[in-house]
């Protein structure tokens, strides 16, 4: 097998794509707007996670973390000037 064999069986342009991925290359096709915009339960949500409870500990990490301010020193050289 020479090379000009390989590239002629290994060129993409002459590949021919599978049903599979023709159909995976077309979009979804959603309602417009105005449907889904004026439906009152657009998203549902389960009953249980309706009753959920945070935990301490997610409570707790889901604080911002507080830093320490700050606390800018003036170099002796910089009053030496």
């Amino acid at each position: 097998m020479n090379m000009t064999d390989h590239s002629r069986r290994c060129n993409p342009f002459n590949a021919a794509a599978s049903e599979r991925i023709i159909a995976l290359a077309k979009p979804v096709q959603r309602p417009t707007g105005r449907q889904t915009d004026l439906r009152e339960d657009a998203f549902v949500v389960s009953p249980a996670a309706l009753k959920a409870r945070c935990s301490k500990r997610l409570k707790s990490l889901a604080k911002p973390k507080k830093y320490p301010k700050p606390i800018f020193k003036r170099l002796r050289t910089a009053l030496k000037r």
